[in-house]
């Protein structure tokens, strides 16, 4: 971009603004006329160094990542809890491995006092979903569910006879129940084809 800029200042007194210019993709004039865009495709072969830390999406710039996790990132939105729980055993996983959900079994009882999502004081935690991202503590219970698993780490696990919503890793009763859930699934990746203001190596 650089070179074009000087040669346009060489030969014809032309100003290009590198800066901005740096965002556009250069693409052949035919493409442009035949309504050439972006795909989310060539987005994610991209793969730009500015990476959400809950969706794995990546981005060109750190305001197009800061907007992102503060406006649509479904998995930002997640909850956490400040106490830790420890892993007893993990007995199933769903999903393809860039994002993995894994049911988890708990030790231990609620001794909190209070009913925390549903389990009365003096329970054992039930079972549940967590997103791969949330057993960064629990390594030596993932490799054993590896090791026992009819799974291999590179497939994608996943039930015709489920209605499981794969970007949230939702259950869901029903086919029409999982439609319904996917109009407001906010971890569900927006499209950004047609974006001409992404950097896609130029």
């Amino acid at each position: 971009m650089t070179a074009i800029a000087a040669g346009s200042w060489a030969d014809g007194k032309l100003e290009a603004h590198t800066v901005k210019t740096e965002h556009m993709p250069v693409v052949l004039k035919d493409l442009l006329d035949a309504g050439y865009a972006v795909s989310e495709e060539d987005i994610t072969n991209a793969e730009f160094k500015h990476s959400c830390p809950h969706c794995k999406r990546t981005f060109s710039t750190r305001h197009g990542l800061s907007v992102h996790i503060g406006r649509w990132c479904g998995e930002a939105e997640r909850e956490e809890f400040a106490q830790s729980f420890e892993v007893a055993s993990i007995t199933d996983a769903r999903g393809p491995p860039n994002n993995r959900f894994y049911k988890v079994n708990w030790l231990g009882t609620n001794a909190t006092g209070t009913s925390v999502n549903g389990t009365a004081p003096g329970r054992p935690w039930p079972p549940t979903w967590e997103p791969e991202r949330f057993l960064l503590d629990a390594v030596s219970a993932v490799e054993d569910y590896w090791q026992h698993s009819p799974y291999s780490l590179t497939d994608t696990i996943a039930y015709d006879t489920e209605h499981r919503c794969e970007s949230c890793g939702r259950f869901c009763k029903s086919a029409n129940g999982l439609k319904i859930h996917q109009r407001s699934c906010r971890s569900i990746p927006g499209s950004r084809t047609g974006q001409r203001t992404v950097v896609l190596g130029v």
